[in-house]
């Protein structure tokens, strides 16, 4: 497990390229990245006090997507500020599960949403979002 924590990714962003790690804090390898995390940890959360009336009428699912994209917001920082293999795994992964999620929590409640001139759509619709999540989690070259 140790080996997951001293690898330091292959990835070069912005930061990286710039030889700038470890400039601004000793111990935060890419601090501008770390720290844009931080709106994806805040608003999420702010969010689910926003909808909670709807989260635990409707749809108590849909605090899942919310969730898991503060969570998101934590790995990513935590990618960011280490450059690990794990944090690199762990924002990664993460993405994905959150698009499964988001399938599982709308889809059941998409009936209610859909307007009625596109009632006739609505299985069109549903492949649709399925196919997109498909190629967004798992895309392929075309060249």
């Amino acid at each position: 497990m140790e080996r997951w924590f001293a690898y330091e990714s292959g990835m070069s962003w912005c930061e990286s390229q710039s030889d700038n790690k470890y400039k601004i804090v000793p111990f935060v390898a890419e601090f501008a990245n770390t720290v844009s995390n931080l709106p994806l940890v805040l608003f999420p959360l702010l969010n689910v006090f926003q909808l909670w009336p709807y989260l635990s009428r409707v749809n108590p699912l849909a605090i899942w997507p919310h969730a898991l994209l503060a969570l998101n917001g934590m790995a990513s920082a935590y990618y960011h500020a280490t450059l690990s293999l794990f944090g690199q795994l762990m924002d990664e992964l993460l993405l994905l599960h959150m698009i499964n999620t988001c399938l599982i929590a709308y889809m059941p409640v998409l009936d209610r949403v859909v307007p009625p001139k596109l009632q006739a759509y609505h299985r069109h619709i549903r492949l649709a979002i399925v196919l997109l999540a498909r190629e967004m989690a798992f895309p392929r070259r075309l060249i």
